[in-house]
């Protein structure tokens, strides 16, 4: 499995610049094609709105946009390696409400999506409606990176979450390009421990083995024991194994139930600094 292309959401903030240049390194490394949205984001009533006050506000948003695109674009090429890839960068305008159609519409034509991570969890931010149409609405590989600027090329040390279903299985698949060039990907039990379908020794190794057959250097499996949740066992083996990417299945049951009774999702989403590719 190669990735050829990929598309990134960003805007003009250091989290946003951050988060381009490092899709632009993912590219280069995947020999991919780059692909750099910066959505103008209008109210239902700015988009063909007839009075002067909304057509001053339709065009401003269309400013700010541009000058997140030139700022991107310039971060790309001065930090850029030597890459047969191609980048584009494209000012898109939508009403919020058809955010996320227009990104899973996008995406669904692409190997892999990068957004960044929600500043809330309240459905208000762009993030999340990014967030939402990418992974709910476009069948494709998300990966979403912390809001924090400045972390490095990502991908070296991997944490993979198996518990068994067909997520977690579509997650390691998905995740194929980087977990065959990671340094070290350690595999851990994430599911209840009651559960049948693959968590069992035998299909944590069964797993293990048909990765190591693509390549992918493997350590463990792993099955911590903790009382204090999946999430927090998911974050706290990654931090044991310095980890700078958690790969793993996204919204096992659904994302109203998620918000109403919490999930490993939702709180992963909202609490971990690592990166996380997730796939639903």
């Amino acid at each position: 499995m190669v990735w050829r292309d990929i598309l990134v959401f960003a805007d003009g903030t250091d989290s946003g610049i951050a988060r381009a240049v490092c899709a632009g390194e993912i590219a280069s490394a995947s020999e991919a094609d780059l692909s750099v949205c910066v959505i103008a984001e209008m109210t239902a009533m700015t988009v063909g709105g007839g009075s002067p006050a909304m057509a001053d506000a339709h065009e401003q948003a269309r400013r700010l946009a541009r000058d997140d695109a030139g700022r991107l674009m310039e971060a790309l090429e001065e930090g850029d390696a030597p890459s047969h890839s191609r980048r584009a960068i494209s000012v898109l305008e939508a009403p919020h409400a058809d955010v996320s159609r227009l990104v899973a519409s996008l995406a669904r034509s692409s190997d892999l999506l990068i957004f960044g991570q929600p500043a809330d969890g309240d459905g208000a931010s762009l993030d999340e409606s990014v967030l939402t149409g990418g992974l709910m609405g476009s069948g494709r590989p998300c990966l979403m990176l912390p809001r924090r600027p400045g972390w490095s090329m990502i991908g070296k040390r991997i944490l993979l979450c198996w518990n068994g279903s067909r997520e977690a299985s579509r997650a390691a698949h998905d995740a194929l390009p980087l977990l065959i060039r990671a340094q070290a990907v350690l595999v851990m039990h994430s599911g209840p421990e009651d559960r049948l379908d693959g968590t069992d020794n035998g299909g944590l190794l069964r797993l293990c083995t048909h990765l190591s057959r693509h390549g992918v250097k493997i350590e463990g499996p792993e099955c911590p024991a903790t009382s204090d949740g999946v999430a927090e066992g998911i974050l706290s083996t990654a931090d044991g194994f310095g980890a700078d990417l958690i790969v793993m299945g996204a919204f096992g049951r659904s994302p109203w139930r998620e918000r109403l009774m919490g999930g490993v999702t939702r709180k992963i989403l909202q609490t971990t600094r690592l990166a996380v590719c997730f796939s639903h």
